[in-house]
């Protein structure tokens, strides 16, 4: 799976599931550090939880700072009454 359909299949992801999308936009809020460390202790437990192996590679991609940009740009409504 290249970035991009990494990219791709993460969004469509998060647009469906409410509670993931809060939770990856909660860590690209972070500072890239901290977003870093939390991503690689979330990576961790999907691999013990035997999480679909697409999946842990979509999430890997945010250690890019500009996919999380990107993501967060994407993922935040223009309205936040929305």
């Amino acid at each position: 799976m290249s970035e991009n359909e990494a990219f791709v299949y993460l969004i469509r992801v998060a647009r469906k599931d409410k509670m993931f999308r809060e939770q990856l936009l909660a860590v690209l809020a972070r500072p890239a550090a901290s977003r870093m460390s939390v991503l690689n202790s979330m990576i961790q437990k999907m691999k013990e939880a035997g999480v679909d192996e697409k999946v842990i590679r979509a999430v890997s991609c945010l250690m890019n700072d500009s996919v999380a940009a990107r993501v967060i740009e994407v993922l935040t409504p223009d309205d936040p009454e929305a």
